[in-house]
């Protein structure tokens, strides 16, 4: 089992907290990116977590987190006022994720920095037709359909450059315990009823690490 330099972002939020421990658990050396404010004291005792206190909207900052990284991964998304309630209004700019996923992808391209895994959403992009009709209707009227199109971008932004990369698209999120067992949807459709958990996504990422895949978009949920 190869040991990594990692550099994540979004290591605060719901997947990014469950990445930044499974990422020790295994050994790992993990860089992060945060606001000073909202590092938890007890992440400064860990002797395997770099912290660079910064902005992931400031080019130089994210420049800093990836130097020397042997990969990166990211669960940077929109933010709303309530995360619980799809029609709260946004409290990132509605180009979020493609914005600072264009200035991660820059840095690494700049610093030699290859692998990036990052989280995208079942329904985006291509496989919006596979969706029914009230998905469809819940996307169009609500700030989830903001943030599918903010990924849509960022993917296709990735698309254009050099990088190894993989944009997984997870169904419903949950936050249901760890299972390790993750299904790889080949082409893209899933029921309403499909959900995985935010810790078995952290754990695909960082399985995808030493585990290569064809697909730069798979949908991924949990496997039954």
């Amino acid at each position: 089992f190869l040991l990594m330099k990692l550099t994540l972002f979004g290591a605060t939020g719901q997947v990014g907290q469950h990445l930044l421990k499974q990422a020790i658990e295994r050994g790992h050396s993990v860089r992060l990116l945060a606001r000073a404010g909202s590092i938890p004291d007890i992440w400064r005792g860990f002797s395997k977590i770099e912290i660079i206190e910064g902005s992931v909207l400031q080019a130089e900052d994210v420049e800093r987190a990836v130097q020397g990284s042997d990969a990166v991964l990211s669960s940077l998304g929109l933010k709303r006022a309530n995360p619980k309630n799809p029609w709260s209004k946004l409290v990132s700019p509605p180009d979020f994720t493609s914005h600072t996923g264009a200035l991660i992808a820059a840095a690494m391209e700049s610093n030699g920095v290859k692998k990036l895994i990052c989280v995208s959403a079942a329904g985006v992009a291509e496989t919006y037709p596979k969706l029914n009709l009230l998905m469809k209707f819940f996307l169009a009227t609500t700030m989830i359909g903001t943030a599918y199109r903010d990924m849509a971008v960022m993917e296709e932004n990735l698309k254009k450059t050099s990088l190894d990369w993989i944009a997984c698209r997870p169904t419903r999120l949950t936050d249901d315990a760890l299972t390790g067992k993750v299904s790889v949807l080949e082409d893209g459709a899933f029921p309403m009823s499909a959900a995985i958990s935010r810790a078995d996504v952290a754990w695909w990422m960082l399985e995808a690490l030493r585990n290569p895949l064809t697909q730069r978009t798979p949908t991924i949920t949990q496997a039954r």
